[in-house]
């Protein structure tokens, strides 16, 4: 029968259960009646240990009604204890930046085991910090996690969120083609022209040069000339357009001859011999 002269001080076991743990030991402490040896049951009384075997092993993730008694047999009153599974992070889904620059990565973890509510602390790069269980907006980088239970147990994880692979070409349009005639006196024409940017689906911008021709603005020769752009993103990939400017030389050319030449004939002959002429100046 119980025995109020007979108690349960204590019962004494880390609550926080690491991963991999499947039982740990419980030490209960008596005092009172014919002062012991005592037999202690973790299941209100159906069994026993030993007499004097005071701390016994409990498998996790259960509620133990522990009872003591004497060596007369006075029972102490049941008092009830609960083990957690092991604390654990159990799962965690990443979700990648989608380009490189962008903040649109995402975590979601799952907690299991310990004792609820959980709270929770992130930092990550940038300064980063977070109080919530899942966490959004994210650069590329390792973001660390730590997790409190009720008991005050604490877990830690560190985990990285990358950036997918960009395999997504930069985009560029040039002009359409240019056709012009040469300005008046000059073997060609100044050409002006939009000159084409080029864009790209991440956000760490682009670069683009004129891999050929002549820029706007210059001075183009008569001729066909090809002009090209070309566009690299921030993890390399390019583009290229091009286009071409025809200067057609629609100016005839100028000659300009010398004066009018009169000689007299030469003595008992209808001709002179020696007449000299200018040369025509001509000029394109």
């Amino acid at each position: 029968m119980i025995d109020p002269g007979v108690k349960i001080d204590s019962v004494v076991f880390d609550p926080c259960v690491p991963v991999g743990t499947t039982d740990i030991p419980v030490t209960v402490y008596v005092s009172g009646g014919d002062g012991g040896p005592y037999e202690v049951s973790s299941d209100n009384g159906s069994t026993y240990n030993g007499a004097g075997i005071t701390t016994i092993n409990l498998a996790v993730g259960s509620s133990y009604d522990i009872v003591a008694k004497d060596g007369k047999g006075c029972l102490t009153s049941a008092q009830t204890i609960d083990i957690q599974n092991e604390f654990d992070i159990s799962s965690a889904t990443i979700t990648p930046v989608s380009c490189l620059g962008e903040a649109d990565g995402a975590v979601n973890i799952s907690v299991s085991g310990g004792a609820t509510p959980y709270s929770y602390s992130w930092t990550g790069p940038s300064a980063f910090t977070a109080s919530t269980e899942d966490i959004s907006g994210l650069y590329e980088g390792s973001y660390t996690v730590t997790v409190t239970d009720n008991n005050g147990c604490i877990i830690d994880s560190i985990i990285a969120v990358t950036t997918i692979a960009d395999i997504t070409l930069p985009t560029i349009t040039c002009p359409a083609d240019i056709a012009v005639n040469n300005d008046v006196g000059l073997c060609g024409d100044i050409v002006t022209y939009s000159t084409p940017v080029g864009t790209d689906n991440c956000p760490l911008g682009t670069n683009t040069v004129m891999t050929a021709g002549l820029a706007s603005g210059s001075l183009f020769p008569i001729a066909a000339t090809v002009v090209t752009y070309t566009v690299t993103d921030s993890v390399g990939n390019t583009a290229s357009c091009s286009f071409t400017v025809t200067v057609t030389d629609n100016e005839d050319p100028t000659i300009t001859c010398p004066a009018d030449v009169a000689v007299n004939n030469d003595a008992g002959v209808c001709e002179a011999a020696s007449v000299t002429l200018g040369s025509p100046t001509t000029a394109d």
